[in-house]
């Protein structure tokens, strides 16, 4: 027998996509960005809000997000979904050469004093980091109930 003293909020589901293509010239894993006019990298994912705290769900375009490059994306993404770091899920799925970010390896480098190898430099992870948070905290209020799924 249904209780409907203890309905359940609806699930609902927030969409987010913001390009992830570093400048000309930037670092990647393998060699510079040498073109950014044929397909853009992509950071999308989803919010699932309802029962309970949202829930992120983001897939990088990049070769790799590790460390502190993979904390603060969750973080950021967290803060702007109103939930916690724990329920982000931030992964990445680009086989080849694309950008690495991990803020770890950035500051190591910059401590050993290594010039030259702007490998992890992350100035652009960031702007891509605060573009997704930003992206989620204006898909939000156009959530739409999830039906379905399969």
């Amino acid at each position: 027998m249904w209780n409907t003293a203890h309905a359940v909020e609806p699930v609902r589901i927030a969409t987010f996509d913001v390009d992830a293509t570093p400048p000309l010239g930037a670092a990647m894993a393998y060699d510079p960005v040498k073109r950014v006019d044929d397909l853009t990298l992509r950071c999308r994912g989803i919010v699932i809000l309802g029962g309970g705290q949202p829930i992120v769900l983001c897939a990088v375009d990049w070769i790799g997000i590790a460390n502190e490059g993979h904390d603060a994306f969750r973080a950021a993404l967290a803060e702007a979904a109103g939930t916690v770091p724990g329920r982000v899920a931030v992964h990445t799925l680009h086989q080849h050469d694309a950008p690495g970010c991990d803020f770890t390896a950035e500051k190591i480098i910059k401590e050993l004093g290594v010039k030259g190898y702007t490998r992890f430099e992350g100035t652009f992870h960031r702007q891509v980091i605060q573009r997704a948070a930003d992206a989620i905290r204006a898909a939000l209020p156009n959530a739409q109930p999830a039906t379905h799924y399969g």
